[in-house]
């Protein structure tokens, strides 16, 4: 029962930050902003993804 809790928080988790990123991806003007802020993303869904592990 908790895998399939972890597998449903992970789930949410990679929705809620793909949604972000789709919502924002439109809002930034240059590539090179648009690049670090990627980064600046993936860096948040990991640190979500640890702590809920």
């Amino acid at each position: 029962m908790h895998r399939l809790a972890n597998l449903w928080r992970r789930t949410i988790v990679a929705l809620l930050v793909a949604a972000f990123g789709t919502l924002t991806a439109g809002t930034l003007p240059g590539c090179h902003t648009a690049e670090g802020f990627g980064h600046d993303v993936e860096h948040l869904g990991d640190s979500i993804e640890d702590a809920a592990d």
